[in-house]
């Protein structure tokens, strides 16, 4: 009885051994084919929306921070490294980061948005 469930077994694995390379060869095709560039364009979309999405927790983060630093704390960065700002400043800062955060999702270009807000910001 033990034959017969060995037999089987070893028949199973010679035909996944003969299978392999006709599956491989069909691969190789496949990463050829007009399906591919579809899919290459669509990870141009994904990653647009990957940098917005990036964009908009950069700006939450950054609002974390200004917060905290409007609350009289000592915020995300190290207090040495930090430029001294005055309330109205932080609150100035804290405006700009929201309307860059609001206008992320509606703005084609995510670098000349990021730009003009760091642009703003050093103000």
């Amino acid at each position: 009885s033990m034959a017969v469930i060995e037999a089987p077994a070893a028949a199973k694995a010679g035909d996944t051994v003969t299978k392999l390379p006709t599956r491989a060869r069909a691969t190789k095709k496949k990463a050829t084919s007009p399906k591919k560039v579809k899919a290459k364009s669509g990870a141009k979309k994904a990653s647009a929306k990957q940098q917005r999405m990036a964009a908009r927790r950069l700006a939450d983060v950054w609002l974390i921070h200004l917060r905290a630093r409007l609350a009289g704390e000592r915020g995300l960065i190290d207090p040495a490294h930090q430029s001294s700002r005055s309330a109205p400043q932080l609150a100035s800062q804290v405006q700009t980061l929201l309307q860059f955060r609001d206008g992320i999702s509606a703005n084609l270009n995510v670098r000349m948005s990021v730009e003009q807000t760091l642009l703003e910001l050093g103000k």
